[in-house]
């Protein structure tokens, strides 16, 4: 009996395998290699995949996203539905958007980090200017209001930068730029006379410190403050491009 069980087992165990490799053990995700299909796709369809492509490049803070993006787009851009005469411009402004976007995202991380350790050593420096010369502010009427002038100077420009860090244009980060560097002087020459007043503040090192991370924050041109501006007219410029790939993958736009 076991004889001739055997030869049935094998054969429904090959069966078993046949069957198995025969049949796919798992279905890809919905979507998976879609925007590299583009044969089939209609020019409606390649827009609307690649406004969202464009959106993810765009927003996106993580190269590698942002690589992701820019090779779907390469492959929408080649769709048979485009016009084959703008191929050589629709490629070119995807270049420019994928090599200007990695750029600006290295270039954000590194100011971003320069902004934060300027501003920590601000703050710092007017806290240990409060610890020297609150004390004696309180019973000398002289130094209490070159004090208080000093401190609504360095509260207000604490304020403005923070305006500045979080506009989302060029213009109003200029303009809180200006107003920064308007005021920074009277707060500078504060400073300056109360350090005359008291010599503990003359060679402190956060005091010092502070001082000079204000100068780097709102110097002309080449400031942290400046070249955050520059960054936001970079992104300006990079949305620019997306408007204009957009409308050469746009079945109205384009042409």
């Amino acid at each position: 009996m076991r004889s001739k069980l055997i030869p049935f087992l094998i054969v429904v165990v090959l069966a078993v395998i046949g069957w198995s490799m025969l049949t796919p053990t798992s279905k890809p995700e919905q979507g998976e290699g879609a925007a590299l299909d583009v044969d089939r796709l209609t020019a409606s369809e390649v827009a609307r995949q690649a406004r969202s492509a464009l959106d993810e490049l765009m927003a996106s803070d993580q190269p590698d996203k942002v690589r992701a993006a820019a090779k779907v787009l390469k492959s929408l851009i080649a769709a048979p539905a485009l016009d084959k005469g703008q191929m050589a411009q629709r490629q070119k402004l995807l270049e420019q958007l994928e090599l200007g976007r990695l750029t600006w995202i290295s270039q954000h991380q590194a100011l971003a980090q320069e902004r934060e350790s300027l501003l920590a050593a601000i703050h710092q420096g007017d806290m240990a200017m409060e610890m020297l010369v609150a004390p004696m502010a309180g019973t000398d009427a002289y130094l209490g209001g070159l004090y208080d002038q000093y401190k609504r100077y360095s509260e207000t420009l604490a304020l403005v930068s923070k305006s500045l860090f979080a506009a989302q244009d060029a213009a109003t980060m200029a303009q809180a730029l200006q107003r920064l560097q308007g005021m920074a002087p009277t707060a500078q020459d504060n400073a300056r006379v109360l350090a005359l007043e008291i010599p503990a503040l003359r060679d402190h090192a956060q005091v010092k410190a502070g001082a000079t991370a204000l100068v780097a924050l709102i110097k002309p041109d080449q400031g942290c403050a400046a070249r955050w501006i520059q960054l936001q007219q970079q992104q300006e410029n990079l949305a620019k491009l997306v408007v204009q790939l957009n409308d050469l993958l746009h079945p109205e736009r384009g042409g």
